[in-house]
């Protein structure tokens, strides 16, 4: 008897694990052309960092001039500019 349990418990526990990483593997459509166009803009801010490794502000130009050339050659939709620096120089905290 308990033999039958333990196997029929066994069965219920691999069925659900089963379908369990069944489900999270599979994500909807919309969830994979996310992640490839996510993956895609990794991938040209990546090279474009390869091309112009410095922080220099020529080169920080260059590198997203260069990101969004790739990213219009991959069809994926642009990144909106930013309105503001992302760090602040120290000769304009001085101004203010």
């Amino acid at each position: 008897m308990k033999f039958l349990s333990l196997a029929g418990l066994l069965w219920v526990v691999t069925a659900l694990g089963v379908g369990w990483v069944g489900s999270a593997q599979a994500g909807s459509i919309r969830q994979q052309q996310s992640f490839a166009a996510w993956r895609k803009e990794d991938d040209c801010a990546h090279e474009a960092f390869l091309k112009f490794p410095d922080y220099t502000v020529a080169s920080n130009a260059r590198r997203d001039a260069a990101t969004r050339v790739c990213e219009k050659q991959h069809h994926v939709l642009l990144r909106a500019p930013r309105l503001t620096p992302l760090v602040k120089r120290i000769l304009d905290a001085a101004a203010e």
